[in-house]
């Protein structure tokens, strides 16, 4: 039955779910010489310089909201469960939006990101009526890759779009007919658990331009078996890579890594100092110019397509092709003739 709170100017703290389920709480009301938090005549809660946005009042009946300009950062859980919002514009000066941000904002219809968020976290718009809206396949939202809906058919290779500046947390989480993904020199940040669980992803080429990799980003993928780094990467989050889970007795698992792995990359690198902090093989990789000289081809079926990779020795792909599967088959008495 909370429908309004003041925070004196004596908090230092508000944590994560310092309101949760107050589903009632229409406005937060800071006292203004607070030197941690603001608020605004809405309700809403900020940090003292504007610059997050913390906390939109669950019970507050608006339907529409614009962002104040200032703002850079969505922060977790911000308009979890707001069921009235229908629309929210977010300026170009945000860069991230946190964890759950919108979660199940079920009348959150029309939603525009702008070009310089580079950052979502995990299922920030899961429930939502424009998420539900959207078709199955990989899901763009501004510059983010931000999830990969519906059921994946069997060996599938992505290349995520020129352009994209982020993968958001989980995007492809717990996809298991994903085999390979290529990441274009446009992106820069790959979210927490982006690739997690995606237990058929046996090749990942990551881009010149990605800056941060976020933790648990590759957990589980354990037909991941060697990594290359580029040492453009600075930040490397927990468990990215490596690690998976097994069991130790019923409903019971335990975390460890597992072998064959081994990280590629630059001496001195993020990569290298991953590899040494987690126990795992690092082998320097020196630059050289590409050659994709070797062909692999992998044949079509009648139930499944095939492709064509055009690799390097290192390992890079240049790109992949496509082979329809077989249409039809006929057979004579000395060769088979696909059509």
């Amino acid at each position: 039955s909370l429908q309004s709170i003041t925070i004196p100017d004596s908090v230092t703290t508000i944590g994560d779910y310092a309101f949760y389920d107050c589903d009632s709480l229409e406005s937060i009301t800071v006292d203004k010489n607070n030197k941690y938090y603001c608020s605004d005549e809405y309700g809403v809660l900020f940090n003292k310089n504007k610059t997050k946005l913390m906390l939109y009042p669950v019970g507050n009946t608006r339907i529409a909201y614009t962002i104040p300009d200032s703002i850079t950062t969505i922060g977790n859980y911000a308009f979890e469960y707001c069921k009235s919002l229908q629309s929210v514009t977010i300026p170009n000066s945000v860069k991230t939006i946190g964890n759950c941000a919108f979660f199940y904002c079920d009348s959150l219809q029309s939603i525009t990101i702008p070009d310089s968020v580079t950052t979502i976290g995990n299922s920030a718009f899961t429930g939502t009526a424009w998420y539900n809206n959207q078709p199955d396949g990989l899901i763009y939202i501004g510059k983010v890759a931000y999830k990969y809906k519906g059921t994946m058919p069997e060996n599938t290779s992505i290349t995520i779009k020129a352009g994209t500046k982020g993968i958001a947390g989980s995007a492809f989480e717990y996809c298991d007919s994903l085999k390979s993904i290529t990441i274009p020199d446009s992106v820069t940040t790959i979210g927490d658990y982006a690739f997690a669980f995606c237990g058929e992803l046996t090749y990942v080429t990551i881009s010149n331009s990605v800056k941060k990799i976020g933790e648990n980003a590759f957990h589980s993928c354990k037909k991941l078996s060697n990594i290359y780094i580029p040492a453009c990467v600075t930040e490397i989050g927990k468990k990215a890579f490596g690690y998976t889970y097994y069991e130790i007795g019923e409903s019971v698992e335990a975390e460890t890594t597992y072998t064959p792995f081994e990280i590629k990359g630059a001496k001195g690198s993020a990569a290298e100092k991953y590899a040494k902090d987690n126990g795992f093989k690092f082998v320097e990789h020196t630059t050289h110019t590409h050659s994709y000289t070797a062909k692999v081809v992998t044949p079509a079926t009648p139930t499944t397509d095939g492709k064509t990779e055009y690799k390097c020795s290192c390992g890079d792909i240049q790109k992949t092709e496509t082979i329809a599967k077989v249409a039809s088959l006929t057979l004579s008495k000395t060769k088979y003739i696909y059509d």
